[in-house]
C-alpha cells in the first residue's frame, strides 16, 4: 500500500510539477522550442536502435527463445522518468529536467506506439492503444509547453507552490528506493 502512494504521488504530482517548474523558469524561445522538437526525436532514435540491437543479441543468443520480442523491448527502454527526471533537476537545474522530461516523453511514445505494437500478436493499433500514451505529465508537457508558446506567466503563487511540489519529486524516489531496497530479502540480492 505504502509503495503505491509514493508511485502515485510521484508519478501524478511531483514529476508533474517539475516540468511545469521546470518550463516557468527557462527562457523559452524559438530555439528552445527547436531543442524540445530535436530532444523528443533524438530520444525515439536512441530507444529504436536500442531495441534494434536488443532484438539482434535476442535472436543470436536466444534463437530458439519465444520472448525477443520482449527482451528486445526490455534492452531498449528504459525506465528514465521516476528518477531520471527528478536527479536532472537537482544536478542541471530546470532545463536540464525540461529536457529529461522531453526525452522521457520520447520513451513513452516509443513504447506506447512500437512497442505495443510488436507486443501484439494481430499487430494491430488502435486508438485504445494510443490513449495509453496519454499521462499526467504528458499532460503536463503539453499544458506547460502551450503556456509557454502563449507567454503566458502564471500568477507568482502558482509558481512557488508548483517550485515546491517539484522539491518533492528527488527525496521521494530516494525515499521509495530506500523503502524498496530494505524489503529485498537478502537472498533475492
Amino acid at each position: 500500500m505504502i509503495y503505491f502512494m509514493y508511485d502515485s504521488f510521484q508519478m501524478n504530482v511531483a514529476i508533474p510539477c517539475i516540468i511545469l517548474s521546470s518550463i516557468f523558469h527557462v527562457e523559452m524561445n524559438e530555439n528552445t522550442f527547436k531543442m524540445i522538437v530535436l530532444v523528443f526525436c533524438l530520444s525515439i532514435l536512441i530507444n529504436l536502435i536500442g531495441i534494434g540491437f536488443g532484438w539482434l543479441l535476442a535472436v543470436v543468443f536466444y534463437r530458439q527463445s519465444t520472448i525477443k520480442r520482449e527482451l528486445a523491448l526490455l534492452s531498449g527502454l528504459g525506465n528514465t522518468g521516476f528518477i531520471g527526471i527528478p536527479l536532472c533537476a537537482v544536478l542541471l537545474g530546470p532545463e536540464g529536467a525540461l529536457y529529461a522530461a522531453i526525452f522521457d516523453a520520447g520513451v513513452d511514445f516509443t513504447t506506447w506506439t512500437v512497442g505495443a505494437f510488436m507486443l501484439q500478436r494481430n499487430k494491430f493499433f488502435d486508438i485504445q492503444t494510443f490513449k495509453s500514451v496519454i499521462n499526467i505529465p504528458i499532460m503536463a508537457i503539453v499544458a506547460g509547453l502551450v503556456i509557454a508558446y502563449f507567454h503566458f506567466k502564471p500568477p507568482l503563487l502558482v509558481i512557488n507552490l508548483v517550485d515546491q511540489l517539484a522539491a518533492l519529486a528527488a527525496p521521494l524516489a530516494m525515499f521509495y528506493i530506500g523503502v524498496l531496497v530494505t524489503t529485498l530479502r537478502s537472498s533475492k540480492v
